[in-house]
């Protein structure tokens, strides 16, 4: 399991616990209310019976009243206080990336079986935006393929997703390609939240 799939999880157990007891504390409120309705009803018929003590009843009911009226503040407060709580929870937890890679501008180089080919690309949301490679080392036929590989690079990579291009061969250049392709792992690997 991940990080982030357990942040992922910690967040939705934080977020359940809050509801639960948003939950228990409105059934609570709602016995409470219940109570004391009930209450102010045996308060009344007791107040018919008697007549001489309805002050007494009076204050009774207004007594039950206060109670219930205080249960459903205190049930308020306290489905307030959790759904603060999930609040918090869920902004302590750390922001999930919603790239692969970082932005920025990025270097590597790797050789190849004749030279070496250095390899910088700018990438933004997960896109190469630009690139440049140079070339050295390369001599009599091997210079051909570098030339070719040049002039076609740029198509296969520029306006790209990263993560996408995996290359076997670039006008015909397949060593060439083949070290760009370790140079831009390199990168993949640097460039990777």
């Amino acid at each position: 399991m991940t990080v982030k799939n357990f942040s992922i999880l910690s967040l939705i157990g934080v977020f359940g616990i809050g509801l639960f007891m948003i939950f228990l504390n409105i059934f609570t409120a709602q016995l409470n209310q219940t109570v004391a309705k009930t209450a102010v009803d045996n308060s009344s018929s007791y107040s018919i019976e008697s007549g001489s003590d309805s002050s007494i009843s009076q204050e009774s009911s207004s007594s039950s009243l206060d109670s219930s009226t205080t249960g459903s503040s205190q049930a308020s407060s306290a489905i307030s206080s959790a759904i603060s709580s999930v609040a918090q929870a869920i902004s302590s937890q750390p922001a999930i990336p919603t790239t692969i890679y970082k932005n920025g501008t990025y270097s590597a180089s790797a050789n190849y079986p004749y030279g070496n080919i250095a390899v910088t690309i700018v990438i933004s949301n997960d896109s190469v935006t630009s690139l440049q490679n140079t070339i050295t080392g390369d001599q009599g036929q091997s210079r051909n393929y570098s030339s070719q590989f040049r002039s076609g690079i740029s198509g296969e990579v520029v306006g790209k997703k990263l993560n996408s291009i995996d290359l076997i061969s670039v006008s015909g250049s397949s060593l060439t390609t083949e070290g760009f392709m370790s140079a831009l792992n390199q990168i993949r690997n640097t460039a990777k939240n």
